[in-house]
């Protein structure tokens, strides 16, 4: 069962190989040889056989009940049939074993799939410089997991995956490489190999890399090819050393296996995850072994296995990286068979289930019956925290009760956010069992500050939820369309749970919430997505310019009904899309139709090359329609999986725009480079970050290390489990993300133009700052340090020209960021501000503030809401627009920076002047630019001061 862990491994590789060492691997034919017609021969040397038994010997083992026909009934439509995963895959495995003995691949396959582990091996710093890997064919060929019991369950559409191990001899190793990330180099050089030598054989359908929980260990998917009779089968191919490779005593918990990680004391520190990622292949074939023993020893076991398989899926227990895996399923069976000897599957299943259960017993405490285990529960946490608990699925147990630090139990007062429950109990625990010890400083609620309110917060995120899902369900259930709406999808971050600010409920929408009287309603809102999928049909017009047409007039219908039906205020654009106003929110519908790729295919077959640039241009403002999609579902999927992942994606944000940086890192392109932290080949080695802190230094880690200059950035995002690229790509943009999409690994839109090199220069220095200022708050424990002051605080002394925003003018003033302060410099900061507010004061005139000002309750209540709502702005960011065009004014002398936060209080712009400075923050006067040659000055300036 794979688990998750905070520890702080750093992952520094010792190497002193040359990084333009070509890797050798011996010499390859230019043919790849006639081989063997994989499942059609049994001449090589057979590995251990799958044991065939019939279903009647591996049904429930239970009297003939009710009960037992309906799980008999369960398995047989679970399992896949026996002739595919028994006497076939065997003969499949044999011949694939002789194959891998006798191929010889092509130069080319080979160069290609070794040039597939480039990415990997440089996120492992290893070259096999000059100690080359040689391959040799693989010891044994057999399945592993439920398939060693032919126990496979049949998946979606009838697609089965099985597992297949293949041991790589000894000799392919040398001493110690089990340091620094060697084994897990040489595992993905052995796959190489092996990919190579199946890519052009007959019966190889295709083969492909695929990613698993450890990015560090890769496997090939293998699909045989339809002759074989193994069609819709997938075999995933993982490689593992023979047993006794490695001296077990080398991989034990306390060793240290990664020579760039030491501890505070400067000595080697622990690298537990690193040693058991080694061990667990290393043991793989000793426990398959001892399943198969078992096995046939206790027929039931087969079954049990299956009920459990179906049970784990039937409540998605078997899905995240922390699931129940059917390996560990495996194993959790074979350790409660060992413990008893149970004649039927049934009991089997019972024991394993208690056994499972009873391994969480330490989160409640003891029971009511167990005297002495409530003694001692008490004893250690003091009645004051400790009462016995009525639990959901009844049970009585000894509980610890949170509240506020001071509060008694049964008090009213709040219990501390979650991700703080451990500095709560260590408080309370330290003192009470050591005299005199208290707790001087606790990291979990660090940076707190910088995300505000959080309860609040989650309430408008729940409420933004609702009010998505409630219009979803009265446009699926709109009728007297041409065509109906079938489906809806919410793309906003806020629905998703990712949004610093989410959008909170304004009373012209629907929202009948009351403000203070005095106060004034906000005049811009921001429309949030939503993308509406409308039945097929195959009356759509061919030419673009008539589909566009035809679609309009459907976003005008859908208007109309939506208003008829539930009166909300719905508006078609021109563009198709429908603004909402609707449950408090504003929506901009977006229609998705059957024919929309069709259509922008044609359309931009007849717009040509001429408009080549201007589409790539537009693709950040306006990416597709799927890959939106896609994004939603994986940062929601990320989220539900890792609790950390939402708060540390909000603190990255929260840095971003503070230190006015939003406008050249989009909210996607933050949380994609989040989540590389926590998925994908390149997340941090020593674990997936188990809070929103490690997540957040993760973050700042992956900008300020990254060797962005030399390769992207790889994520497995968009589906269940990214592909390695095909090869080790080189970067499209400074700052570019490769999103790993199924088999194809693409560049992520919202990187394609922004940041600029200057913005990803000062990107790194600010990320540097930042994990200086933690560690030494973190580690090092310096007294005065605020960290969240230092992490968040603005660096205005290294602009030129700081222009501040009026209130009255911005969207939503009072959300800024707390906990921060903004730093300048002591000479000429006054003088600069004095003359920018004398300025703009001049500029104040009555027509200016009302356009933007907030619409007072009084106006409301005078006009009516009716004639009111007609005057809000929906889609206008004032902050935003005002932004992009200084930008155009001002480029390519000058780089804008801003805080485009929803509801910053003081929206700052800073001007700085790029001079090519190493660290992109080295800037001239605006006064020293517009001397600069003609040729650098942009053609709007005309040597004026703007």
């Amino acid at each position: 069962m794979a688990t998750s862990s905070s520890d702080s491994e750093d992952c520094r590789f010792e190497s002193d190989l040359d990084p333009n060492t070509d890797i050798d691997n011996g010499d390859h034919s230019e043919d790849g040889g006639t081989g063997t017609e994989l499942g059609n021969s049994s001449k090589a040397a057979k590995p251990a056989k799958i044991s065939h038994r019939t279903p009647e010997d591996t049904l429930m083992e239970v009297p003939g009940s009710l009960m037992a026909l309906q799980i008999n009934g369960v398995l047989e439509d679970a399992l896949a049939d026996s002739a595919l995963v028994g006497p076939g895959l065997s003969q499949y495995l044999e011949a694939l074993s002789e194959h891998l003995a006798t191929a010889t691949p092509t130069q080319a396959d080979s160069r290609a799939f070794m040039e597939s582990v480039q990415l990997l091996l440089a996120a492992m710093s290893f070259l096999p410089g000059n100690r080359p890997f040689k391959y040799q064919a693989p010891t044994s060929v057999r399945a592993i997991g439920p398939a060693a019991l032919e126990c496979v369950l049949l998946g979606e559409g009838g697609v089965l995956s099985v597992d297949v191990a293949l041991e790589i001899p000894a000799s392919c190793f040398d001493d110690k490489d089990q340091l620094n990330n060697r084994y897990h180099a040489k595992r993905a050089l052995y796959l190489a190999e092996v990919a190579a030598r199946l890519q052009r054989h007959p019966s190889t359908g295709s083969i492909a890399w695929e990613a698993g929980s450890d990015p560090r260990r890769p496997f090939l998917a293998l699909q045989p090819a339809a002759t074989t009779g193994l069609g819709g089968l997938t075999l995933r191919l993982h490689a593992v050393p023979a047993e006794g490779t490695f001296p077990l005593s080398k991989l034990a918990p306390h060793r240290n296996n990664l020579r760039g990680v030491v501890g505070a004391d400067g000595q080697p520190a622990p690298t537990p995850h690193y040693n058991h990622s080694i061990l667990e292949d290393l043991l793989l074939l000793r426990q398959i072994a001892e399943v198969t023993e078992e096995a046939a020893r206790n027929p039931a076991l087969r079954s049990a296995l299956a009920l459990l398989l179906v049970w784990a899926r039937a409540h998605s227990l078997d899905e995240g990286a922390d699931g129940l895996s059917p390996g560990f399923l495996v194993q959790l069976l074979l350790y409660t068979a060992a413990k008893s000897s149970l004649p039927s599957a049934l009991d089997l299943v019972r024991a394993a289930l208690v056994t499972l259960s009873s391994s969480r017993k330490l989160h409640a405490g003891a029971g009511l019956t167990d005297v002495e285990g409530s003694r001692a529960f008490r004893a250690f946490w003091g009645d004051e925290r400790a009462e016995l608990r009525r639990f959901q699925d009844g049970r009585i147990a000894e509980a610890v009760v949170w509240t506020k630090s001071g509060g008694a139990k049964g008090s009213d007062t709040a219990p501390p956010p979650r991700h703080a429950i451990v500095d709560a109990a260590l408080a309370h625990a330290l003192p009470r069992h050591i005299p005199g010890a208290r707790v001087s400083r606790a990291s979990a609620t660090l940076l707190d500050a910088a995300l505000g309110g959080e309860a609040e917060e989650a309430a408008a995120v729940r409420g933004v939820a609702a009010a998505a899902e409630r219009l979803g369900k009265q446009l699926r259930g709109l009728t007297g369309t041409v065509l109906r709406v079938v489906a809806t999808q919410a793309l906003d971050p806020a629905t998703r749970g990712a949004a610093l600010r989410a959008p909170r409920p304004h009373p012209l929408a629907g929202s009948g919430v009351q403000g203070d009287a005095g106060a004034a309603l906000p005049r811009c809102l921001r429309p949030l997505p939503l993308l509406c999928s409308v039945e097929g049909s195959g009356r759509w017009p061919a030419a673009p310019e008539a589909f566009r047409v035809a679609k309009a007039a459907l976003a005008c219908q859908l208007a109309t009904a939506l208003a008829g039906a539930h009166g909300l205020h719905a508006e078609a654009r021109a563009d198709a899309s429908i603004e909402v106003l609707a449950h408090g929110h504003a929506f901009l519908l977006h229609l998705a139709t059957d024919r929309d790729a069709v259509m922008r295919e044609a359309e931009r077959a007849e717009r040509g090359a001429a408009h080549q640039g201007a589409e790539e241009e537009s693709a950040e403002e306006d990416p597709d329609q799927a890959l939106l999609v896609s994004h939603q579902g994986f940062v929601g999927g990320l989220a539900a999986e890792h609790p950390a992942f939402t708060p540390a994606v909000r603190l990255a944000k929260a840095w971003v725009a503070r230190h006015l940086l939003s406008n050249h890192l989009g909210e996607e392109a933050v949380e994609l480079l989040v989540a590389a932290a926590f998925v994908g080949p390149t997340r941090p080695m020593e674990g997936t970050p188990a809070s929103r802190l490690s997540g957040f230094l993760s973050f700042l880690h992956i900008l300020s290390e990254h060797p962005w200059s030399v390769a992207p950035l790889a994520v497995v995002a968009l589906g269940p489990g990214g592909h390695l690229p095909a090869a080790c790509r080189s970067p499209a943009h400074p700052l570019s993300l490769l999103v790993l999409d199924g088999e194809a690994a693409v560049h992520s839109p919202w990187t394609a133009h922004r940041p600029t090199a200057p913005v990803v220069r000062r990107l790194g220095v600010l990320a540097r700052r930042a994990r200086a200022a933690l560690h030494a708050s973190l580690v090092r424990g310096e007294a005065g340090v605020d960290a969240c002051a230092a992490v968040f605080s603005r660096e205005l002394h290294e602009c030129d020209a700081l222009l501040r925003l009026r209130p009255d003018a911005l969207p939503a003033p009072g959300g800024g960021l707390e906990g921060a302060e903004e730093r300048e410099s002591p000479a000429g900061s006054a003088t600069t501000r004095t003359v920018l507010e004398a300025e703009c004061a001049a500029l104040r005139t009555r027509a200016s503030r009302a356009v933007l000002s907030g619409i007072p309750y009084a106006v409301v209540a005078r006009r009516g809401a009716a004639a009111v709502r007609r005057e809000l702005l929906v889609g206008l960011d004032p902050v935003a627009a005002f932004v992009r065009r200084l930008q155009a004014r001002l480029d390519p002398v000058a780089v804008v920076l801003a805080d485009l936060t929803p509801g910053a209080g003081v929206v700052v712009e800073r001007v700085l002047v790029d001079t090519g400075g190493e660290n992109g923050v080295n800037c001239h006067t605006l006064e020293e630019a517009q001397g600069a040659p003609i040729a650098k000055r942009p053609k709007t300036m005309n040597g004026h001061r703007d």
